[in-house]
């Protein structure tokens, strides 16, 4: 993503990966790595008086088990 000069916002690069495996036609298992490049980035700066404290997007691994029926 290119910087934002108006707001203060450097350029980041960002890298998300899923890895998922399908244990039986219905059960999926998977694995998902979001922001792996940088420990955080800002996305949005808040506006002053608003309240609104802006988005600082961390670094995040999760898993997940999906059951179709």
């Amino acid at each position: 993503m290119d910087n934002l000069a108006g707001f203060s916002i450097p350029a980041y690069l960002q890298m998300d990966v899923r890895l998922a495996w399908w244990a039986t036609e219905q059960i999926e298992f998977s694995i998902v790595g979001r922001n792996l490049l940088d420990g955080n980035h800002i996305e949005f700066v808040g506006e002053p008086f608003s309240g609104d404290v802006g988005t600082n997007v961390r670094r995040s691994v999760y898993g997940m088990v999906t059951w179709e029926y």
